[in-house]
């Protein structure tokens, strides 16, 4: 965690800052902050008043990763002056403890759902806490009269004491009622959002599901993987280097320079910035080359 720190006065009107972002069992992540200074310049990063790297900075804001420390260790960190050009400068010390590990004494518990009536598969999960955990795909049951019922749930819910199968309804937008679930992303316990293989998204708000064929006049598919800092705000990633931004009621396709299919996609808010800082991940399946995204 960050101690008290205190940010020594700039001289000649320059200053340095530092702030620590995150922090894992043997790893750390400090934001470094130049200001009123002529770039690039080249500074000494101190772990425990050792110089530990230098490091030039070519902007204002600089991201420091530092591995290789040890678990349940405290450490401090600062910027000591500035190499080139040379001068005397100190940032504030950044003080903050690693994680401990864990004991790996893991007790696992296996679940079986579906089967009955033809292939079942889980494709994607969302867990919010330990008492409400979802996972989508779809499970095929038999009917009352020991018949395979060819309308499948597509969701499995875990409340805290059992499993519950769901159907979540469509407005069959593909022509199917309850089309399987391809990925699902939780911002809380009320709002959950589940997008089916027709192109469709649901959303939960903690009582009854809603869907929305909106996106389908956009996506050939379905979307892979969803992220997103709201109901209102979040983007989709499918094949084809398709990545669509949905906001305020409003669809914006993204152009992303790849044919390739997007796996996966992830990002934060930067409140500095007021805007979204996405990743995305994608890949050419089986063949040998190079990506990037």
């Amino acid at each position: 965690m960050l101690s008290c720190n205190t940010t020594e006065p700039p001289v000649n009107g320059t200053g340095i800052t530092l702030k620590l972002e995150d922090v894992s069992c043997t790893e750390a992540w400090l934001k470094l902050t130049v200001s009123n200074s002529q770039l690039p310049i080249t500074v000494l990063l101190l772990k425990d008043d050792s110089i530990i790297d230098d490091i030039i900075l070519d902007k204002a804001d600089t991201l420091l990763y530092i591995d290789s420390l040890l678990p349940n260790t405290n450490y401090t960190f600062y910027v000591n002056g500035l190499k080139s050009p040379p001068i005397d400068l100190k940032s504030n010390k950044v003080s903050l403890t690693t994680l401990d590990t864990t004991s790996h004494n893991f007790t696992f518990e296996k679940y079986t759902f579906g089967g009955q009536a033809g292939s079942c598969t889980l494709y994607d999960v969302a867990i919010i806490d330990e008492n409400n955990i979802w996972a989508v795909r779809e499970i095929y049951l038999l009917d009352s009269l020991g018949q395979p019922d060819p309308n499948a749930y597509n969701t499995v819910h875990w409340n805290g004491n059992q499993w519950e199968l769901i159907r979540i309804k469509t407005n069959a937008c593909g022509g199917v009622t309850y089309p399987p679930i391809k990925t699902i992303f939780a911002f809380s316990s009320n709002d959950l959002l589940f997008a089916h293989i027709n192109g469709s998204i649901s959303h939960y708000n903690g009582t009854e599901f809603t869907n929305d064929c909106s996106l389908i006049r956009q996506l050939n598919g379905s979307a892979i993987k969803i992220w997103g800092i709201s109901r209102s705000d979040f983007y989709v990633v499918s094949g084809s280097g398709f990545i669509a931004h949905y906001q305020n009621g409003v669809w914006n396709k993204i152009e992303s320079g790849t044919d390739l299919s997007i796996n996966d996609v992830w990002g934060s808010y930067n409140p500095d910035t007021g805007e979204d800082e996405i990743l995305c991940v994608a890949s050419n399946q089986f063949v040998d080359q190079e990506v990037r995204l």
